[in-house]
């Protein structure tokens, strides 16, 4: 039973949600509908991140009778590459002021629409659908492949409180296919948000009827225990069946590159000699949180929080052997050393460290494993400082907030203990513009003409990322971001031109918009002017028009190129992309002529190094204290009459003035950051609604507004 504080923070978290749906609501984001809002929310925010489930779409479909039953639902969908796994998802959302409880017929009807879609797709639902319909492409693609399939995960995802406990495991009628049923409630979602997502837990008892032999190997560490075991190979690809990739979910998962093809050494040594495996495999390498043993400690009763971190392709490739050519498996044993992490603050160091290590048949390296990558510091350290160009009519600048480890962003927020200070760094820091590792493997693989690559995922693209960007070992400058957050600003542009069912161009939006702009980027061959769209932090609207006639066209001519009618597998394939690249399309692209850089006339750009930011923030101290004390004085008071300037801008103002007449001539030495940042854009202000206060200053002090403050 939960205590009055966890009710309390559970209660705060649901608020900030509903909250935070309401308001993309009514800013008609994702169509406006607040079930679609929470699912696309909970599926990429929360069970991408915790790897529940990779690559996930939102596509809404629901079939009723002639009565107006459901007589089958799903608001989303993952099929992994090859088409092994699949989650489907069902969205039960209430939005009301407090989590409602979920109840058990509830439950139960959902999870038979989930079924019930399945054994329709199965059955070529797809043949009775619009070729427009949002899961059109995706019903076909599952009826090609079903017998592909291994499981199929049925998620219920609620914003509710659910106690009911799901179905246990079975398999979809007439098929070998196997089903699991899970809850995302909103205690689920509330405990990831903790960094508390629920663990995967083995009960070796339970599972076979008996405790899993092991010897404890002594250490003299405080930070984790030793376990040696040799598992049986049935049980082993049972555990793989049901879990899939989730053994996986660390770190390391993005970089295995796990293929769902059989290791032929492994298969071999299974068919042919089942009793030297333990002599010819390495055996796998695993963590967990806890371990529960016998009262002597010979042996494993369950496990809790159980990680493979090395012998993914061992272990699946057990399942396969065991799946597809009928073998008996259980006469095999596969070698595991357990390394159980005692403090779960030393996890993630150590759980890279064993990966990096102990992995010989899938080499990564340190740099892909962990997140303090100088890259992505620097790239955090470059979105704290640099501020986006004011726009007209706004007086608050903004960051694009990099999330370089998850969940930085609500830590940052919430240490601003006042509601005052909370609202300030949401208007600095707009939710809107927060951007993780694998969004920014997205913008730039796509800029980069890898389209193929993104469609294959955001944990495969940015595995592919890494890679590349280890081999130019580049260093992020104030070019680079600005350069990145533009083609951020295009790719979700393109999202939202694209727009969504049942108003969108057509089904494939994760095919068509890095096509797209691959091919954009490529015709265009470095003359869109990224400059130009980091300044107006938007399109024009001549752009917006391209994109969308252009993506109309080339959805088109992926379909006729593709070699079957599975499309987003043929989207994977970088022949799909050899065909489609050099493809000129029945589009003036002289209609963009504004946003492409004059040749004769190129933007200047440079790189801010720490001296040369030290130098400009002292020219613009030196400009702010060149204006009297009596004029900021002034200046705030106008502020404050006629609402020009905002409460924070005033205490600037009124900092400013102080300052000059405390220190005098030595004042733009003392001037800090908020000063020397928010300065030239409150004198902007005044220049446009009263310059009077900066022309007429006393004779012995250059006016500010003949002398135009440097901005970058």
């Amino acid at each position: 039973m939960s205590t009055e504080s966890e009710q309390t923070q559970l209660l705060q978290f649901y608020t900030d949600l509903r909250q935070r749906i309401t308001a993309t609501a009514e800013a008609g984001e994702l169509g406006g509908f607040q079930e679609e809002i929470f699912t696309s929310i909970v599926l990429n925010e929360y069970l991408s991140a915790t790897g529940d489930t990779e690559n996930a779409r939102e596509c809404r479909d629901v079939k009723e009778n002639a009565a107006g039953q459901k007589m089958h639902k799903i608001n989303g969908y993952a099929l992994s590459e090859g088409a092994e796994n699949l989650d489907l998802f069902i969205t039960i959302y209430r939005g009301y002021d407090e989590p409602q409880r979920i109840g058990r017929e509830e439950v139960t009807a959902a999870f038979n629409q989930c079924r019930r879609f399945l054994n329709n797709a199965f059955k070529g639902y797809w043949k009775d659908m619009d070729e427009s319909a949002a899961a059109y492409d995706f019903a076909k693609e599952i009826c090609h492949n079903r017998n592909e399939l291994v499981r199929a995960n049925l998620f219920i995802l609620t914003d509710g409180e659910c106690a009911v406990e799901p179905p246990k495991s079975d398999r979809l009628d007439k098929t070998d296919l196997l089903l699991t049923y899970r809850v995302i409630d909103i205690q689920y979602l509330a405990r990831i948000e903790q960094g508390e997502p629920t663990p995967i837990i083995i009960d070796f008892v339970q599972r076979t009827g008996k405790s899993l032999p092991c010897l404890s190997i002594p250490t003299k560490s405080d930070q984790y225990e030793t376990y040696l075991a040799a598992v049986p190979g049935d049980i082993l690809a049972n555990i793989y069946e049901e879990y899939g990739a989730r053994l996986l979910e660390m770190n390391v998962r993005s970089f295995l590159q796990f293929t769902v093809g059989t290791n032929k050494g492994i298969r071999q040594t299974i068919l042919k000699e089942p009793d030297m495996f333990l002599a010819y495999n390495n055996g796998i390498a695993a963590t967990a949180d806890s371990v529960e043993l016998t009262s002597d400690s010979g042996a494993i009763k369950s496990l809790t929080g159980l990680q493979i971190v090395n012998g993914g392709q061992t272990t699946a490739s057990i399942f396969y052997t065991q799946r597809k050519d009928k073998a008996d498996v259980s006469q095999i044993f596969v070698q595991m050393k357990l390394s159980v992490i005692k403090s779960r603050n030393d996890v993630g160091s150590i759980v890279n460290n064993i990966s990096r290590y102990a992995n010989t048949q899938n080499k990564v390296s340190e740099s892909d494993l962990s997140a303090n990558n100088p890259f992505h510091t620097e790239l955090e350290v470059l979105s704290r400082t640099i501020w986006t160009p004011a726009q007209s009519g706004q007086n608050q600048q903004t960051h694009w907030f990099y999330e370089r480890a998850r969940a930085q962003y609500k830590n940052a927020l919430a240490r601003e203990f006042n509601a005052t200070n909370r609202k300030k760094f949401e208007l600095q820091n707009p939710r809107k513009q927060l951007f993780v590792k694998e969004d920014l493997a997205k913008y730039l693989n796509v800029w980069n003409e890898l389209p193929w690559y993104v469609v294959r995922g955001s944990q495969k693209n940015y595995g592919i990322f890494m890679s590349m960007l280890k081999t130019k070992e580049r260093k992020p400058t104030n070019i680079f971001f600005e350069d990145a957050i533009a083609k951020a600003i295009l790719f979700r542009t393109a999202e939202e031109v694209y727009g969504r069912q049942p108003n969108a161009i057509g089904d494939l939006r994760y095919v068509t918009v890095p096509y797209t702009l691959a091919w954009l980027s490529r015709t265009l061959n470095g003359q869109l002017d990224l400059l130009k769209i980091w300044k107006e932090q938007r399109i024009s609207r001549e752009l917006r028009i391209i994109l969308y006639e252009l993506m109309i066209a080339i959805e088109k001519a992926i379909k006729a190129s593709a070699p079957g009618a599975l499309y987003g597998e043929w989207a994977k394939k970088e022949d799909c992309w050899r065909q489609l690249r050099n493809k000129s399309f029945a589009l003036d692209m002289t209609f963009i002529q504004a946003d492409l850089i004059d040749p004769a006339n190129p933007p200047i750009r440079r790189i801010v190094t720490d001296d040369v930011e030290t130098a400009r923030r002292q020219e613009i101290a030196d400009q702010l204290c060149s204006i009297p004390a009596i004029v900021w004085e002034q200046i705030e008071e106008w502020g404050r009459i006629h609402g020009k300037l905002s409460f924070n801008q005033r205490r600037i103002v009124a900092g400013i003035g102080k300052t000059i007449r405390q220190w005098g001539k030595r004042s733009s030495e003392r001037l800090d950051d908020n000063a020397t940042t928010s300065g030239p854009l409150i004198v902007d202000i005044v220049k446009e609604h009263a310059p009077q206060f900066l022309v007429n200053m006393p004779d012995d002090v250059t006016p500010i507004v003949d002398k135009p403050m440097h901005r970058e």
